[in-house]
């Protein structure tokens, strides 16, 4: 009984170092792909009920998201962050960040689209006025 409860007190802390290892790993990676790799394979070391970790490394993916300017995966990471784990202020924080940005991008896209539709107009109108 001892043995089989001090094997299964070794597995638990070899998994959280692991974890722990990934998300340094995470921390200190040169470019944005290999932190993503590395908060997923930390992601992948919690277990069902671990909802801080998890939150941690839904997160950090999500941050690194902001910083690649992909908005909807940042969100959708950020979601789940804050699901795990509604007292994780950072994600909330960065959530916002994505939400701002996110109707920033929008409005710009409208503006774009009211732009094309000038051109466009103005294309028209010369041709029918060559036409004429």
């Amino acid at each position: 009984m001892k043995k089989a409860l001090i094997f299964l007190m070794l597995v638990i802390i070899c998994a959280a170092g692991e974890r722990g290892d990934a998300f340094k790993k995470g921390h200190e990676a040169k470019d944005n792909d290999e932190a993503i790799k590395w908060y997923k394979k930390a992601l992948e070391l919690c277990r069902e009920k671990e909802n801080v970790p998890k939150a941690w490394a839904y997160n950090d993916i999500g941050y690194v998201y902001i910083r690649m300017n992909k908005w909807d995966l940042a969100l959708e990471n950020l979601e789940k962050a804050v699901k795990e784990d509604e007292k994780n202020f950072n994600a909330w924080n960065n959530l916002g960040i994505v939400y701002e940005n996110l109707a920033f991008v929008k409005k710009e896209k409208k503006k774009d689209e009211k732009e094309e539709d000038v051109k466009k107009q103005k294309t028209e109108f010369l041709l029918k006025a060559k036409d004429a």
